[in-house]
């Protein structure tokens, strides 16, 4: 009467409902998550020197406009 509920309620509630779809759903979600990342920056990395300068280039240019709007009062 005791043991029995207690091994149902964890192999079904703990076991089946936690561990099986929170835990493992977040591991595998992130995994996933983490491959298709890489499929997409992958395309991004053709080798060349030159796209990576620009791309540096691209990000410095971000980072000084967003800091000329942000920060200087004439710029607005």
């Amino acid at each position: 009467m005791i043991i029995e509920p207690i091994k149902v309620g964890s192999r079904e509630g703990l076991w089946k409902l936690f561990d099986i779809g929170v835990i493992d759903g977040i591991v595998n979600g992130l995994g996933r998550s983490v491959t298709e990342i890489g499929g997409l920056v992958r395309n991004i990395q053709v080798g060349f020197v030159r796209s990576y300068a620009a791309f540096i280039l691209l990000g410095a240019l971000a980072v000084i406009g967003y800091f000329i709007v942000k920060f200087i009062p004439f710029a607005r």
